[in-house]
């Protein structure tokens, strides 16, 4: 089989099995790359390496791994060499080609639904087994638009203003230099 032949297949079982972006990319890719250096050989990659050209994540390429050899068109050998993980990936090459399709088969025919009195031919009416319900939403709690006018007074106790009924806190820098300053005079 050749390059032509293979794509021509792999379309063919895309109409019937509807294989995923990510498993459509990484054959057509396996299958260039294995075109250039011969269709018999194997190809390993780090999955580092394959995630990268693929512009998946892992988990993504594991799954059009473990997809595309369910359906028989590559075999996958996973390996860890120097502490990395290696994908093996080879196609597996039919030793027939699959039939042609042909032209001449006639389309299936499309029954008719019956009605309610039981002649072809009329749309039946049907009725929805679950009847129909309202839910009735909740409305969200209305909050204020802007904040108090106290929020950023009461928020930090080491401004120099008084907090309700509480005396006003000096810093602690401002503390230890009146202290500094009084010692020094």
């Amino acid at each position: 089989m050749n390059h032509t032949d293979l794509m021509n297949r792999f379309w063919r079982l895309d109409e019937e099995l509807r294989f995923s972006a990510n498993e459509t990319r990484l054959y057509l890719l396996l299958l260039d790359t294995l075109c250039r250096v011969g269709l018999d050989r194997s190809l390993t990659w780090t999955n580092c390496y394959a995630m990268g050209v693929l512009g998946i994540s892992l988990n993504a390429f594991r799954n059009a791994c473990q997809s595309l050899a369910s359906r028989g068109l590559i075999a996958v050998n996973v390996e860890i060499v120097k502490r990395r993980y290696h994908t093996t990936l080879q196609l597996l090459l039919p030793e027939t080609p699959l039939p042609e399709p042909s032209d001449d088969k006639e389309p299936p025919a499309v029954e008719q639904p019956l009605s309610a009195d039981g002649t072809s031919g009329q749309p039946m009416e049907t009725k929805s087994p679950v009847p129909r319900t309202t839910v009735a939403m909740r409305k969200k709690p209305t909050r204020p638009l802007h904040r108090p006018k106290n929020h950023r007074r009461t928020a930090n106790p080491y401004h120099n203003h008084t907090r309700g009924n509480k005396p006003h806190k000096i810093p602690l820098r401002a503390l230890l230099r009146k202290k500094y300053l009084a010692l020094r005079h």
